[in-house]
């Protein structure tokens, strides 16, 4: 597992991924208020030994990625949308499943 931070439209998302970086890559996408730690380091470890290249993440006002004050949301579905696809942009991949949780 290796941790990556992906700087963004002014913020900053915290990566972690499992296996070959060569391998079909899955994004590992939770829901909107859930820590990346939903998907289980295992659950990780083995689809990467099933030959997938694994990239899970904190969204926005989670763990390790930028913070709001609470109460305050400035973003909306859109830049969450956009900050998954920034995620691959980092990781430069042009295409991966996308597995989502909500």
């Amino acid at each position: 597992m290796k941790e990556k931070i992906i700087k963004t439209n002014g913020i900053e998302l915290c990566t972690e991924s499992f296996g070959n970086k060569k391998n079909p890559a899955i994004l590992l996408v939770a829901g909107a208020t859930v820590s990346m730690l939903y998907w289980d380091t295992e659950f990780c470890q083995q689809l990467s030994e099933k030959g997938f290249f694994v990239i899970r993440y904190d969204n926005r006002d989670v763990g390790k990625s930028t913070n709001y004050e609470p109460g305050s949301t400035p973003y909306d579905i859109v830049d969450l949308t956009n900050d998954a696809i920034s995620i691959l942009d980092g990781y430069k991949i042009d295409k991966a499943h996308f597995v989502g949780i909500s």
